[in-house]
């Protein structure tokens, strides 16, 4: 069991006022076990609270997120520096990397007042986008890394190396790249495996490949891969998305050098919670005995 946690972050969707409401009944109900509360700066406005130092609520012993999994990315992304674990409510759409639904609420903030929880550390992605005159831009990725077209109807050939060595080379629609928690996200939609958190490994998924050779490839996480676009026309651009958040161009022949970050993103799982009842759940195979 973890201790129980002092000081307690907030974080809500500022979109659906469900979700700020959920928030709300969450601060009263922590405050009242004696618990410190942060709220993130736009929810405390939503809220009417005082504004709150602008990363305050991720200098804490837990992060708690209320809505869907682009919420919940743009919290795992602002905690992973000072290594804080995140937990998410779902007040989204899909909601696969939440940890507590929305009905059961109530339950989940006791078991979080009691320490009823692990922490997992998650793998994430650290992409080098190669600039121009030798500059370069470096940013983490807790999902995926992807490569496309800007106009998304034009197709890219690709030349992609893993430490070193020539892996494949072929034309697509796109590339992704993705962790483990990544793997339910675009890369499963594009065909690609469904990889158990913990599994040190990285997923390299084609989109749309135009040839039927080509599949996804599981690979190992110590690799570096390098992702190029050889064949740049005037009026096909390329561009480099990570965790659909932050956008880059690539230049023709430019190296996207994609690696494992050093820093780790955290999760926090109530007890009897398990990432293989999710995807059951959440991918609808079979009914929960």
């Amino acid at each position: 069991m973890t201790e129980p946690p002092r000081v307690v972050g907030v974080l809500s969707s500022g979109h659906r006022q469900d979700a700020l409401a959920a928030a709300a009944r969450a601060v009263e109900y922590l405050e009242q076990q004696g618990i410190e509360v942060r709220l993130a700066p736009a929810t405390a406005t939503a809220l009417g609270r005082p504004a709150p130092e602008a990363d305050g609520y991720v200098q804490v012993d837990l992060l708690l997120v209320f809505g869907g999994d682009g919420t919940v990315i743009s919290a795992l992304r602002a905690a992973s520096g000072p290594s804080t674990p995140v937990l998410g409510v779902n007040y989204g759409t899909f909601g696969f990397l939440t940890e507590v639904d929305a009905a059961d609420l109530d339950a989940g903030l006791a078991q979080i007042a009691a320490g009823q929880y692990t922490i997992e550390p998650r793998l994430m992605l650290e992409a080098m986008i190669e600039g121009r005159e030798g500059q370069a831009t470096v940013a983490v990725a807790a999902n995926d890394v992807v490569v496309k077209a800007s106009d998304p109807t034009h197709v890219l050939e690709f030349d992609i190396q893993a430490d070193g060595a020539i892996l494949a080379d072929f034309p697509a629609d796109g590339v992704i790249l993705s962790t483990p928690t990544g793997s339910t996200a675009y890369s499963l939609s594009a065909g690609g495996p469904v990889l158990v958190p913990e599994v040190p490994a990285l997923v390299l998924t084609p989109i749309c490949p135009h040839t039927l050779a080509v599949r996804p490839i599981v690979l190992p996480d110590t690799m570096t891969i390098c992702i190029r676009v050889t064949a740049i026309g005037a009026n096909r651009q390329a561009m480099v998305s990570l965790d659909g958040r932050l956008n880059f161009d690539l230049l023709p022949g430019a190296c996207l050098t994609v690696r494992r970050a050093a820093q780790r993103m955290l999760m926090a799982r109530l007890h009897g919670s398990s990432f293989l009842d999710r995807l059951r759940g959440k991918l609808r195979w079979g009914k929960p005995k």
